[in-house]
Order: C-alpha cells, then structure tokens, then sequence
C-alpha cells in the first residue's frame, strides 16, 4: 500500500476513534490524535517488514553444521590447460586475425608477444590449450594456407 494512501487511513481511522472516545477538545484531543497515528504507523511498519519465508522447500536448506560434517569429496579433475603455440609471426596484423578465427570457432587462443635478444624484432605468437590442440590446428593450417602470397 502507498504512503499517502496509508497517511490517510491513519488521519481517518484516528479521528473517528477519537470521536467514539469522546476526549474534551483542544490539546488533548489533537496529541491523542497524533499518538494514535504514530502508533498505527509503528504498527503498521512493524507488520510489512516482518521477514517472510521463503518460497524455498525445508529440505532444499542445509544447515552449515551439516555441511561441514560431510564427506569430502575427491578433487575434481581439472583440465590441463598448458598453452602450446601452434603459430608465431613477425606482423601483429596477421596475429590479430588468426586469433579472430579461433575465436570465432569457440576456441580460446592467447597471444604471446616476445622480443629477441639483442635485436629489436618482436615475435607474436599464438598459443591454444591442450584441450583445443586438436580443434585449433587445422583452422591454423587453413589460415597458413589462405595467407601465403603468390611469389611477384
């Protein structure tokens, strides 16, 4: 229920009690009226914003004594996820496109970017999970063979 509409039940509620009661006029009257009224809205607060239960089942709880008394589990078994390169180049363009491809086919490349000792060149290369090793090497193959130019 909205606050004006509440407000007003307790200022309509209030005097027509306060009628019944028939308490003499003045200031008496007006700061029954009032104590009255906070005392509805107290009520009032006091009963909306009580906890309610949840929609939940009982036995969809689990007490944390519960579950700290029972037995662990094994570890689950965790990908191995070393990251092999399977493409390194010179021009981060190229990078750049080939990580787009294995992207684009749900893979998770990274690029690795290293700097020679002693020069300044520096090499990108891409790199793909153990998992996605299979996945990714013919979509490298593809792509090598696409970007090779014809000799001028």
């Amino acid at each position: 229920m909205s606050f004006p509409l509440r407000f007003l039940l307790y200022v309509v509620g209030g005097a027509l009690l306060m009628t019944l009661v028939d308490l003499p006029g003045g200031w008496v009257r007006l700061l029954a009226v009032l104590a009255l009224i906070v005392a509805a809205a107290y009520l009032d607060h006091w009963i909306t914003s009580a906890p309610r239960p949840g929609r939940a089942a009982p036995d969809n709880l689990v007490s944390l004594k519960a579950w700290r008394q029972r037995p662990a589990a094994g570890p689950a078994p965790r990908e191995r996820r070393a990251p092999q390169p399977v493409y390194a180049t010179p021009l981060q363009a190229e990078a750049e496109s080939l990580l787009q491809v294995l992207r684009a086919e749900g893979l998770r490349p990274v690029m690795v970017m290293q700097n020679r000792q002693g020069g300044g060149d520096v090499i990108y290369e891409i790199r793909v999970g153990t998992a996605e090793l299979k996945r990714a090497r013919p979509l490298v193959d593809l792509f090598v063979a696409q970007s090779v130019r014809a000799p001028s």
